[in-house]
């Protein structure tokens, strides 16, 4: 598993992933902090819907409905990531579907709820 995964840096700022974008990763955060913005319509500033931090995982989403992503992240501190491309995703994680799916809640949870 381990020889397959690859890493990526952000800066502080930088977004990992934009809403709407055709996801082709899925990420583990090895260091640093993210959190998750989500916009309704093209005229909303972005809200906060969830913050990420080392040991999380994000990109799930678009790999397993093969939909866009449905909120961008950005670092909040320096970052390093690991990620998978789509197909090791499928090879590795297929057969473990539902237990990724569970995951899906929190992103239907509202920001109150998510952030303290």
């Amino acid at each position: 598993f381990l020889d397959i995964l690859k890493e990526e840096r952000y800066e502080e700022g930088q977004y990992v992933i934009k809403q709407g974008e055709q996801g082709s990763k899925f990420y583990i955060i090895l260091e640093g902090q993210l959190v998750a913005e989500k916009t309704e319509t093209a005229y909303e500033l972005p809200r906060v819907v969830y913050k990420y931090k080392e040991g999380e995982y994000f990109g799930e989403l678009a790999l397993l409905h093969d939909v866009c992503r449905q909120a961008s992240v950005k670092a909040q501190t320096s970052v390093r990531v690991a990620y998978l491309d789509r197909e090791s995703f499928k090879r590795i994680f297929g057969s473990m579907e539902d237990i990724l799916k569970r995951n899906e809640e929190k992103y239907s949870m509202s920001s109150e709820e998510l952030i303290c």
